[in-house]
């Protein structure tokens, strides 16, 4: 589009000064068709649209235009969502919303967010996430939730859209790793573990490097027999170094783990987890939307789609954009 002009730059580089430049030259314009109260324009600081609209100000008390200096009172000028809030206010009725719309503070909305998790997590499923979160080592698998939330609302995605991302993921991450092959498990691996360490003479070896071998090898030799192992355990193995004598006796063991991906099971596992975690974060946006609904509260992401909804409603309008 010939109207959208984008400046992009680094911190104090002049994009205030810039945007000043620009919105002056176009209010002094009388071609343009620019008007002050038809001005909207969004920082992310109250106090940044306030030296915005100050600076456009002595801009324009310097070119001897002190009326249009004035109606610069009237400009929309804000953050992005208190814009959009008195936006939203004033067409409340053409949008079909009500007038007051109490917004949830920022500081609040983390917490509605846990509170609607929470309604959704039955005891099997957060029994099946523990467990791929410890397969795959992931310390907290709500937060990897919530952020899952968050960016879907933010692309203005439904749920149905958001839980069809899990199997789709799953694939395209499995698409690296190669067709599974069934001997690749935990019983063969546990069997070549105990075969790398008996093959090892620590009479001929006895460097601390096969020492910390042994240590880490028997260590897995008991995850594996509790089934309490993890897939990074598996890689950590493909990476264990021994002495130059002992070389021979784990070089099985280290390619065997080092194709730990075309495990059916690790595959098995990432779908799973993928799935799962896909439909418990669109499971848990539909209950924070109803939560929300009955509560009679909007956040900020709610002002920023239904502002979306309405420009795009109605975009046949000509605009400028700096």
């Amino acid at each position: 589009m010939d109207n959208i002009t984008f400046i992009s730059a680094g911190a104090g580089s002049g994009k205030t000064y810039s945007l000043m430049e620009r919105l002056g030259d176009l209010l002094l314009d009388e071609n343009s068709g620019v008007r002050p109260e038809a001005v909207i324009a969004t920082t992310f600081t109250i106090r940044a649209a306030n030296e915005l609209k100050e600076r456009v100000q002595e801009k324009l008390l310097t070119e001897g235009q002190p009326q249009l200096a004035s109606r610069m009172e009237t400009a929309l000028l804000g953050t992005v969502n208190g814009v959009c809030g008195r936006l939203l206010k004033h067409f409340a009725f053409e949008l079909g919303l009500s007038p007051q719309l109490d917004v949830i503070p920022e500081n609040e909305v983390s917490a509605l967010f846990h509170r609607s998790l929470d309604l959704v997590l039955e005891p099997i499923r957060v029994k099946q996430m523990n467990k791929l979160a410890m397969r795959f080592t992931l310390e907290d698998w709500r937060s990897e939730v919530e952020n899952l939330m968050k960016a879907a609302r933010s692309n203005n995605m439904s749920p149905e859209l958001l839980k069809s991302f899990g199997p789709i993921n799953a694939e395209r991450q499995l698409s690296f790793c190669g067709k599974p092959v069934e001997r690749i498990n935990a019983e063969s691996l546990l069997k070549l573990v105990n075969k790398s360490v008996g093959d090892i003479d620590t009479d001929i070896d006895s460097t601390k490097t096969t020492a910390s071998f042994i240590d880490k090898a028997r260590a897995m030799n008991v995850r594996l027999r509790a089934n309490n192992w993890s897939w990074g355990d598996w890689a950590t193995l493909a990476k264990q170094k021994v002495g130059k004598k002992s070389q021979d006796g784990i070089a099985d063991l280290i390619e065997y783990a080092s194709e730990f991906e075309k495990s059916p099971e690790y595959q098995d596992d990432v779908r799973d987890y993928q799935a799962l975690v896909f439909t418990i974060a669109a499971d848990a946006m539909a209950a924070y939307q109803a939560m929300k609904t009955r509560m009679g509260l909007v956040d900020f992401v709610d002002q920023e789609r239904e502002l979306l909804r309405a420009l795009d409603a109605d975009n046949q309008g000509t605009s400028t954009f700096i």
